[in-house]
């Protein structure tokens, strides 16, 4: 049996109308709506130091160094130049509620440093940070931190 493409993409699309409009649109995508069951905080995260750390409390650190330690190289020290309040209101006329901020490094201009997961050892504490380069200059880190709450 011969299909045609044109008849192919009429007979999918009306399948997929079809079921959108007998089930829910969280079920068709496989989601539901419970927000307990969203992002669940994985169990390792719970004694991360940023779990529980809000913007108000880097914004005392702002020109202090943090030291930054790869996986298998040596630390470096980059220092925190900025701690900006992001919002989203898409989000807030979605009933969206929680924290959202920007941390800005800065590094010295030999420093190049890839996108990545490093443990940070500052006096707020112990805590993984993923930071990615932003900029033209190639020595300013940016890492967002996103908590949204239902």
């Amino acid at each position: 049996m011969k299909i045609s493409r044109r008849s192919f993409f009429l007979n999918s699309g009306a399948a997929a109308l079809t079921a959108a409009i007998v089930f829910p649109v969280q079920n068709v995508f496989g989601q539901t709506l419970k927000s307990a069951e969203l992002f669940p905080i994985p169990p390792e995260s719970v004694n991360d130091a940023l779990t529980f750390l809000k913007r108000e409390h880097f914004e005392p650190f702002i020109n202090t160094l943090f030291q930054f330690r790869p996986e298998t190289a040596r630390a470096f020290n980059l220092k925190l130049i900025a701690a900006e309040h992001l919002s989203c209101g898409v989000n807030e006329k979605q009933g969206l509620v929680g924290e959202s901020f920007s941390l800005l490094f800065e590094g010295t201009k030999k420093s190049k440093i890839s996108q990545g997961t490093f443990q940070i050892t500052h006096a707020l504490g112990q805590f993984s940070l993923l930071i990615v380069p932003v900029g033209l200059t190639g020595n300013r880190y940016e890492a967002i931190i996103n908590r949204i709450n239902v």
